[in-house]
């Protein structure tokens, strides 16, 4: 109880809203952005996109330092007012979470997969030198991290291919 008063409290600090949806016990910050029938735009703090949720879906919901929604139930009533058809922003009524950037986790694989290379060609620059130290172990060490940054490159690319 103490987390989600020092939650809300710095959430209005920073005139930003909170929402907690029903499904899950996290606190989520960011800025109610739309409101239609049933629904709200969220927009989570350092996103791009908003996430349409159900208002049945959420738990409830402070904005301006107030509660807005509660169990699901709008409960105020000059947000209620404010209820407009917004055609927007797109929706999955069925969805009751925050969606993901995958372009931004796809960068990140994407960043490792290059860094594991690099890696790979730095190790690579010693046994330039003196050949003869490149072990058994040194060409398995360098065959997984192929491995292992192929497959981060791949995932990456799905990542950001989904996002589109």
């Amino acid at each position: 109880m103490k987390s989600l008063i020092i939650m809300l409290f710095i959430g209005s600090l920073f005139a930003q809203d909170t929402l907690k949806l029903k499904s899950n016990d996290i606190i989520y910050i960011g800025k109610l952005e739309s409101v239609s029938e049933g629904l709200i735009g969220f927009k989570l703090d350092r996103e791009v996109t908003s996430a349409l949720l159900r208002t049945d879906k959420i738990d409830y919901l402070y904005g301006d330092g107030k509660l807005l929604i509660k169990d699901g139930t709008v409960v105020d009533e000059e947000f209620n007012a404010k209820v407009e058809v917004s055609s927007k922003y797109e929706t999955n009524n069925d969805s009751d979470s925050i969606n993901i950037n995958y372009s931004i986790v796809g960068g990140i694989c994407i960043a490792l997969s290059g860094a594991i290379n690099y890696s790979i060609e730095l190790d690579g620059e010693k046994y330039r030198d003196d050949p003869s130290k490149y072990s058994k172990e040194a060409q398995n060490t360098e065959f997984a991290k192929s491995k292992l940054s192929a497959g981060l490159l791949l995932i990456g690319g799905v990542l950001i291919a989904l996002d589109r």
